[in-house]
């Protein structure tokens, strides 16, 4: 099996807002579900949380 990236675009996501995280999660889960059979996946998620010292400018010129 080759290597399958799913891009997910959370349009209802604000920066600048709260996240309604199980709402977000479940979007994104139905859409894995979708699109990936059943077996053993490794995902990541780039955070901007997770890395404080990157600009956001800098940590979105990574994601692409």
């Amino acid at each position: 099996m080759g290597t399958k990236i799913i891009k997910i675009l959370l349009l209802e996501y604000k920066i600048d807002k709260k996240p309604d995280y199980i709402k977000l999660g479940n979007k994104v889960d139905k859409i894995i579900e979708k699109n990936i059979p059943n077996g053993k996946y490794i995902v990541r998620a780039l955070s901007s949380y997770d890395h404080p010292k990157l600009s956001l400018n800098k940590l979105l010129k990574i994601r692409t």
